[in-house]
């Protein structure tokens, strides 16, 4: 510990004493406050001293007080520490201080304000003119932002700002638009797709957009080595034709009037000939500047192809979970703040790995599973997100679903049934603040019905590791969807996602059943049919157990414009301005 934390943490065990008036004090009462030897608290106490902090007078001969005189007031010293921290861009350090260091609540939750204050949409004065910055605290570790291997919606998100996919699809409209192509044409039946790209689109290290960069992203997606979550959905692809810099075209192997959602989705986003996921270049709106382990710093491009973004810069602080520090927040407490809201499609669940024998083969055991799973209850005791019970992927088919109180008594008669007799099972979870909870939950849970799990934490990309495949009984998922057809489709389409992997082949030849049918048809209304119909079989047979749809909530300053929240909780950064009339 600093000599200024000890200063902090002493003054404020005496914060009603104050500055310059003598405090008689003895020596054993300060033992207790830094749980030091006798001989550590006299170098604290000198230090202190020589800093010029206390004025420290020893007490002389036995039972003579010593005096303190602080020469500081607290908050003066405390405010002053804190935002050179926050200068020397120490975040962590700063709340690991303020969190785990004795202090007063009141004095906790000045210098958490401070830190709080720090973040949100502002502006900021350079040398030349002013510019509008964003400050988000995130909870999760970024594993990767190349859009071929994104699993996680806050690496998907920002991964949205960095890259561009040739052609959008407005899920609202129910139509696709022009991105990177400006235009394009079905022939032979469906079979085959050109696509006309904008010229003079850069890059952000300069270079121009050609179709060299089109079939190298394919090429490189298609690569089964890298396990893509699009690999599997692009299969029907067998030559991309490449006639100038400006024209190309996909041939696929049968007709497919389903092909420009997988060229519409992230995964299948441009990116340069030779591409590093080492090296983020993209055309997106925003490009990279700054990428660490505990930061993130975008900035606006210039070049951008389209209307340049209103926002000038991002930066994402990923931080440890703190109760007392909201994540993903865009106010500060000097205002009201406002608030937008809405339901991610998708759904946390447990799913079982049918590669692995075990009891979770048996469907008592599975049943007995559901019933220790009390999503009203589960809901009710989650403190990190704001939950609602799920029974579908789609809140829509949960809100239709009565959910009643589970019996433990009954699910402990049942996993007796399916034969268990108390041996220890596995179960992974990705290593994030919700799924910790969750897991926690579900140890408790499990307890009471003499259920021995094990819970082990992941990294998202770890899914696909054949030791995990070999060793894992259960594991807990998150998925998030974009929109409600295509995002379901390819989550039951795709080899390298998070549910084929667990399935045998049998349940694997049933979806593809379905699969088939719903390539056949045009209809949209059919279309939603066959995805229902896919995830009632992995429902009624308990293949997996739906717990809650996650519900965001943000909460934005009066003086910010242009917040609309997105599928998965985010806001389009490029859209968000600050209007300093309101913020002056």
């Amino acid at each position: 510990m600093k000599v200024i934390e000890h200063f902090i943490l002493l003054r404020d065990h005496y914060h009603t004493v104050q500055t310059n008036i003598d405090l008689p004090i003895s020596k054993k009462d300060l033992l207790p406050l830094y749980k030091c030897t006798n001989r550590n608290l006299n170098l604290i106490l000198n230090k202190l001293h020589t800093e010029k902090y206390i004025v420290w007078n020893p007490g002389r001969g036995r039972g003579r007080l010593s005096t303190l005189r602080f020469l500081l007031p607290l908050e003066e010293v405390a405010k002053s520490y804190i935002h050179s921290l926050i200068k020397e861009d120490r975040y962590t350090y700063t709340l690991d201080f303020i969190q785990n260091t004795s202090l007063s609540w009141k004095t906790k939750e000045k210098m958490l304000e401070i830190v709080r204050l720090e973040f949100g949409l502002k502006m900021e004065d350079d040398q030349e003119n002013a510019q509008s910055i964003i400050k988000i605290p995130i909870t999760t570790k970024l594993q990767a932002l190349d859009p071929a291997t994104v699993n996680h919606k806050t690496e998907g998100h920002l991964t949205r700002q960095i890259f561009d996919t040739l052609i959008i699809y407005n899920h609202r409209k129910d139509v696709f638009e022009p991105n990177l192509a400006f235009t394009w044409k079905e022939s032979n039946n469906g079979a085959s797709w050109t696509f006309y790209l904008r010229k003079h689109v850069h890059f952000h290290d300069g270079q121009i957009l050609t179709t060299k960069d089109i079939k190298y992203t394919f090429q490189r997606v298609m690569d089964p080595s890298l396990k893509s979550f699009a690999h599997s959905l692009l299969e029907d692809i067998v030559e991309l034709e490449v006639y100038n810099d400006w024209i190309v075209t996909f041939h696929l192997r049968k007709p497919s009037y389903y092909f420009l959602h997988h060229i519409s989705s992230l995964y299948c986003a441009i990116v340069p000939e030779g591409f590093s996921s080492n090296n983020l270049i993209g055309t997106g709106p925003f490009f990279v500047k700054e990428l660490k382990e505990d930061v993130v710093k975008l900035e606006a491009f210039a070049d951008y192809f389209k209307e340049k973004a209103l926002l000038d810069k991002i930066e994402l602080r990923i931080l440890p979970f703190s109760k007392d520090l909201v994540d993903y927040q865009l106010s500060t407490k000097t205002v009201k703040p406002k608030k937008a809201h809405n339901i991610q499609y998708g759904s946390r669940y447990v799913g079982f790995n049918f590669r692995k024998s075990g009891y979770h083969h048996h469907i008592r055991f599975r049943e007995a599973l559901r019933l220790l799973l009390d999503r009203k209850q589960l809901v009710n005791d989650m403190e990190t997100v704001q939950t609602l019970p799920s029974n579908s992927f789609l809140y829509t088919n949960s809100q239709s679903y009565q959910f009643n109180q589970s019996p433990l008594d009954k699910a402990k008669i049942l996993l007796q049934e399916s034969g268990y007799k108390g041996e220890q099972l596995h179960v992974y979870y990705f290593d994030m603040v919700e799924a910790h909870e969750l897991a926690n939950w579900i140890q408790k849970q499990s307890k009471k019905i003499g259920l021995n799990l094990m819970f082990h934490t992941i990294p998202i990309h770890a899914i696909h590791d054949q030791h995990l495949m070999k060793t894992a009984d259960m594991i807990l998922f998150s998925v998030i969807f974009s929109d409600e057809e295509y995002s379901l489709y390819s989550y039951f389409k795709a080899e390298f996602g998070f549910l084929r992997p667990c399935l045998n082949d049998e349940q694997k030849g049933i979806i593809d059943h379905f699969l088939e049918a719903f390539h056949l048809t045009r209809n949209k209304e059919k279309r939603k049919q066959i995805l229902q119909m896919i995830e009632g079989y992995l429902r009624e047979n308990l293949f997996i157990l739906f717990t809650y749809h996650v519900e965001n909530v943000i909460s934005y300053n009066e003086f910010i414009d242009g917040i609309e929240l997105n599928s998965s909780g985010w806001v389009d950064f490029k859209n968000m301005w600050v209007d300093p009339l309101k913020s002056s």
